[in-house]
């Protein structure tokens, strides 16, 4: 399961500078219309698949997500994984330049590039980029896609989000100990 610690924007869409800090529990983002609500998930999305042109969230170019008047954009975001502590930070600037990495908290940096970096995240997360994009929340006039996804896909997509998906590689493990265990009998 994945736990959202801290996130730090820099010059992302309408965010100059802000940092939200996600507390254990339920996390609810209220404001007016254009104040930012949804560029808050916009930008844990790009925090972990990073400023790539395959991860669209508003339908615009790469470069729209840096602020007006800015030439770079930074997106930060400290989570949690597999009871560990990372640090994940992109930079983009205006032209296409683009720096990443990834940090544990115990090991340091364990990746440095944007492609070593999407990948590790991937592997880390054990999702492919088109789930990850559905369980981290359902963007505004995307709700359809949970409804039209196959009964298998929509069921391993919400194990996922609410963590059964953890209990249910346990009781595999569980199964096959316990198999293993009558077979020596």
């Amino acid at each position: 399961m994945i736990v959202l610690k801290r996130l730090k924007l820099r010059n992302f869409l309408s965010h100059g500078n802000s940092e939200i800090d996600f507390p254990l529990g339920v996390t609810v983002i209220v404001g007016p219309n254009g104040a930012g609500k949804t560029a808050i998930m916009d930008a844990v999305i790009h925090a972990f698949l990073g400023f790539e042109k395959d991860v669209k969230t508003r339908g615009e170019s790469v470069d729209d997500l840096i602020r007006r008047g800015a030439n770079e954009a930074e997106v930060s975001l400290t989570f949690e994984a597999n009871n560990r502590e990372y640090l994940v930070q992109w930079i983009r600037t205006k032209g296409g330049r683009v720096e990443a990495s990834l940090r544990r908290s115990d090991l340091g940096y364990i990746a440095r590039s944007a492609k070593q970096v999407r990948q590790e995240i991937l592997k880390l997360l054990e999702l492919d980029s088109k789930t990850l994009l559905n369980s981290i929340f359902i963007r505004q006039g995307e709700i359809t896609n949970l409804v039209e996804v196959t009964p298998a896909d929509r069921k391993k997509l919400i194990g996922r989000m609410i963590g059964i998906d953890a209990f249910e590689k346990a009781w595999e493990n569980m199964r096959e100990i316990i198999n293993h265990v009558e077979g020596l009998k």
